[in-house]
């Protein structure tokens, strides 16, 4: 999505994700309505694309990218290397040309119907999150594996090598089930990535609502259970209000689920 910000020569892009849990698909779109690869790497001193077709099949090569002081190019590179590995699907379009990759077969197209002034650019892929997918060993970089680190984890820990997860800093509001749902995803992702615990830190929050202590707290420990969420979740800067508002919660919840 970065590309339509530093390379489309436009101020819109558009991006909708899907998926797909029968199929264990995940599917994204990606388009904008810019100047396309072609006329942006004919831009750089350093590539000389013939055609939209040749410049979609250089933007995919490693380091490529028409300015080098915005952009490293590895963007495509990388997408692409992440769908070869995860056997998936990618279709990259801009103006006429168009450039299908899919399990292990590449097909391309060098004049397509263009119904629209503006050359674009459309990035369609999908993969099955149901397979093993490696993405250290998908993002190789001068034939080198790149070393995955979440930056804002690591700048999460504390002395004890403990992630302070501040709800302060990071939640939209306290009073509301969907912001505790994003939360809760976040918080989830690191658990799963990480094997540190995680303190949920209230300090400095005024208020907080059952149907937030709810979502995030009474179940995330159901997801993960007594146990394993007594090991690897803590929290902290509760006062009494908002301790009795999150006891309720969770005891309410732990009784719902026991009669369902």
């Amino acid at each position: 999505m970065d590309n339509v910000i530093q390379h489309s020569a436009t101020t819109n892009g558009y991006v909708m994700g899907q998926l797909h849990t029968t199929r264990k698909y995940l599917a994204f779109t990606i388009f904008d309505s810019g100047q396309g690869i072609y006329k942006s790497l004919r831009s750089s001193s350093d590539h000389a694309p013939r055609n939209e077709l040749d410049a979609i099949t250089l933007a995919i090569k490693e380091e490529v990218t028409r300015d080098k002081s915005i952009g490293q190019g590895n963007g495509l590179f990388g997408l692409h290397s992440i769908i070869k590995q995860g056997k998936g699907r990618l279709v990259i379009t801009s103006g006429r040309g168009s450039y299908m990759y899919e399990s292990g077969q590449t097909k391309t197209f060098n004049s397509i119907p263009c119904f629209w002034k503006a050359p674009g650019t459309i990035i369609d892929f999908q993969l099955d999150y149901s397979k093993d997918l490696s993405l250290d060993k998908a993002l190789v970089f001068r034939g080198k594996q790149y070393d995955i680190v979440n930056v804002k984890v690591e700048n999460l820990e504390d002395e004890s090598g403990c992630i302070i997860y501040k709800i302060k800093d990071y939640a939209e509001g306290t009073g509301t089930r969907e912001s505790a749902i994003r939360v809760k995803n976040e918080i989830f992702n690191i658990l799963q990535t990480n094997p540190k615990k995680v303190i949920i830190d209230f300090e400095d929050v005024a208020v907080i609502s059952s149907s937030f202590a709810d979502e995030l707290i009474a179940k995330l420990l159901l997801e993960l259970g007594l146990f394993q969420f007594n090991n690897i979740v803590g929290i902290r800067g509760l006062d009494r209000s908002q301790q009795m508002i999150l006891q309720r919660s969770v005891i309410q919840r732990l009784i719902e689920d026991f009669k369902s």
